[in-house]
């Protein structure tokens, strides 16, 4: 009994200390802990956007809905590192508190500004987002030791954020799979209903609000702390050198071993090399970060230090070589140009350890929070340099291809043009509707394209195919590769009149599902068969409903709109000798490709005896 109460003591202690910490990272962080919360909630409302109640509304009108959420999760989620960043500042520069809070309100502002809201899925807004995260991480790493060069202090103030972060991740990940875990179990063992939503909100609000407030709640009050540290934790040592370390050895070996065989066989090389060659590099350099404070201590770690860099630079050359062959041969798009920066960046790091006496390593996140956000404000962009490298590259291939004249779109050699050409245009064409470059295009056409900005993905390459059908262009515009979701009115009440049974059932035709039901001591067998047919089976006589020939009509008639204009086309009905069945389509989810998959159906099967 006593063993059991002070168990419970001390676990009533510890529940305390847990609590009153969190408090105080409220009282510390108030914006950052804001921040996370709406961000939380923004994720969640993303998830479970509700749409007009009445269903009366377009597929796209209820993905603008989601999206609209998704950004404002976005920009909350870019707010938590900018303003932990601010509270630092704020707590060593007290006499420019408002100057940094005012920029980062001008900040978010203008970022608001230039970012497209009435899109769906708009690519470039998600590749700013990712890479201001970026920017806005490595400003974390440096933000306090812009203009103070202990590299100690700065390498103890890094190692804390780090496992602070893993520790709140293990809290939040346990946390919410504990009280996952606990909600099922009630609703298995005293059959209450438990919303999947309920689910959904604890992964959320656990692994977004909860696991920042505890990531602050264990940062420490004064950073003059991180100076009078001097600890290595024996852990990190051994993850370094016997996971970090060897796993840079594996794949520098590979790309020595590949660079031999493009000498023999003189060939350029692959463009996926250029991944290996960047992640090299990035387990190197944090390999190199991580065991810094060991390099006076260890002979294999100033082994490593004086060789790591020496290795990278045949490597470097090779990276430059691939980017080189793609961009030489298709241009530079988004993805290619921040490969190309990263190789840059690499190539100052390297020759800066190579040639310095003194390897100040806070050099690393600083550069790197530059390149990230240069590399997406200003004329020289990820975006405008892509968008000006394609559109040279469009230009010269119709003029090639005497499909341009006096600077305008010309359809009349189309035909006389090689398929390889055509391959080509079609591609380019592809960049343009892929990351939504459309002005660009307007003075070849002559017309507006600003109308694609709000449209769905679907209308919106539909649509751009049909404006630029006088040149090749391989987006698929049937409906190849699609996914599909259509629907009745289901607020309205299914009419029996003339029927003597109403069932209603969900199904899967790519598991064939069979469902068995008793209809006045009869027995009604349900299958759902591939190639969208549905099986029924009552006394001796057995009905096949196709509903092949009915989804196509619907693809056709609706494109992506999500409630069905012509319900006639979800009923089919079958009559025999003893039976008359018709079967209503009420929801369907489906991938048109070659062939229809149908991924789930609900439908009412009305039966009328005979």
């Amino acid at each position: 009994m006593n063993e059991t109460k002070t168990i419970m003591n001390k676990l009533n202690i510890l529940l305390n200390k847990i609590g009153v910490k969190l408090l105080i990272s409220h009282r510390r962080f108030p914006v950052t802990v804001l921040a996370s919360l709406a961000a939380s909630f923004c994720f969640y409302f993303s998830i479970n956007s509700i749409s007009n109640p009445n269903n009366q509304i377009h597929l796209a009108d209820s993905e603008m809905e989601r999206w609209i959420f998704i950004k404002m999760t976005m920009l909350s989620l870019l707010a938590i590192p900018i303003s932990f960043c601010l509270h630092l500042w704020s707590q060593q520069k007290r006499k420019y508190h408002l100057v940094y809070w005012l920029v980062a309100i001008v900040f978010f502002i203008l970022f608001s500004l230039t970012s497209v809201w009435k899109g769906i899925h708009n690519e470039l807004f998600i590749i700013r987002f990712i890479v201001f995260s970026f920017a806005a991480h490595f400003l974390v790493a440096i933000a306090p030791y812009f203009f103070n060069s202990n590299t100690n202090a700065f390498w103890q103030y890094n190692k804390t954020l780090l496992i602070n972060i893993l520790t709140a991740f293990v809290y939040s990940v346990v946390l919410s799979g504990g009280l996952s875990l606990a909600l099922l179990a009630i609703e298995k063992l005293f059959n209450v209903d438990v919303h999947s939503d309920a689910f959904q909100f604890i992964w959320i609000f656990f692994n977004g609000y909860f696991s920042t407030v505890f990531f602050l709640s264990n940062f420490p009050e004064s950073l003059s702390e991180f100076e009078e540290k001097q600890d290595y934790p024996i852990a990190l040592k051994y993850f370094t050198q016997y996971v970090l370390l060897p796993l840079v050895i594996v794949y520098i070996f590979i790309l020595f071993a590949y660079s031999g065989k493009i000498l023999i066989e003189w060939n350029l090389p692959k463009g996926w090399v250029s991944n290996l060659v960047l992640a090299s590099a990035i387990f190197g350099i944090l390999a190199f970060l991580l065991i810094h404070p060991l390099k006076e201590s260890s002979n294999w770690v100033k082994q490593f230090n004086r060789l790591f860099y020496f290795v990278l630079l045949p490597l470097i050359i090779l990276l430059f070589v691939a980017i080189y062959v793609r961009i030489g041969h298709y241009g530079i798009t988004e993805p290619r140009y921040f490969v190309a920066l990263l190789a840059i960046w690499l190539a100052g790091i390297t020759f800066y350890f190579i040639l310095s006496k003194k390897d100040d390593i806070r050099i690393i996140p600083a550069s790197l929070f530059v390149f990230a956000f240069l590399s997406v404000v200003g004329p020289w962009s990820a975006f405008s340099v892509s968008n000006q490298s394609q559109l040279k590259r469009f230009k010269t291939l119709l003029e090639a291809n005497k499909l341009m004249k006096n600077g305008k779109v010309i359809s009349s050699n189309v035909s006389e043009i090689s398929n390889e050409a055509k391959a080509d245009i079609s591609e380019s064409l592809q960049y343009f509707s892929d990351y939504q470059h459309f002005k660009a295009l307007e003075p070849i056409y002559e017309q507006s394209f600003a109308k694609l900005d709000t449209m769905d993905e679907y209308s919106r390459k539909k649509q751009f195919h049909q404006w630029t059908s006088d040149l090749p262009m391989t987006i698929p515009v049937a409906d190849d590769n699609m996914n599909y979701s259509f629907m009745q009115n289901t607020n309205a009440v299914s009419n029996i009149k003339g029927y003597d049974f109403l069932i209603h059932s969900q199904g899967n035709f790519n598991e064939n599902q069979k469902q068995i039901f008793k209809i006045n001591e009869k027995e009604l067998t349900l299958q759902f068969i591939k190639n969208s047919l549905i099986e029924i089976e009552i006394g001796n006589e057995k009905f096949i409903f196709d509903f092949n020939k009915n989804i196509n009509q619907i693809i056709d008639n609706q494109g992506h709109e999500y409630l069905v204009k012509n319900p006639e086309f979800l009923n089919l009905d079958i009559a025999k000798n003893k039976h008359k069945i018709e079967i209503q389509i009420k929801t369907i989810d489906l991938l048109k490709n070659k062939q229809i998959d149908v991924n789930n159906i609900s439908i009412d099967i009305f039966i009328k005896m005979l």
